[in-house]
């Protein structure tokens, strides 16, 4: 649906560049985006597991106290959460593993 797909591969056996052309010979369109230097700072995810506005309140607090993060808005009935950081001083993956992190320690039910 969001036309997304993040791929766990071991680099020892496979290359970034040769997923995305098995992808794109599927027929849909890939691209790599790991390392991408052309990051504008601007992060859209999907958050599963909220189940109320505590939920959150607490992705959007946690998220703005990490150093690099300027702005984090999170919609419960969409399920997204935006995100603006400095890509000097963090990046997507460093996001994803905090919201994670929450999941882990149940601060989101």
């Amino acid at each position: 649906m969001a036309s997304k797909a993040e791929v766990r591969y071991n680099p020892e056996v496979m290359d970034p560049l040769k997923i995305a052309e098995y992808v794109r010979e599927l027929g849909f369109t890939a691209s790599v985006m790991e390392n991408y230097e052309g990051s504008d700072g601007s992060l859209e995810l999907v958050v599963r597991g909220m189940t109320c506005a505590s939920c959150v309140h607490k992705i959007e607090s946690s998220l703005m106290k990490e150093k690099g993060i300027v702005y984090a808005s999170v919609a419960l009935a969409t399920n997204k959460a935006h995100i603006k950081y400095d890509p000097e001083v963090t990046g997507p993956r460093d996001v994803i593993k905090l919201i994670e992190v929450l999941k882990f320690f149940s601060i989101i039910h």
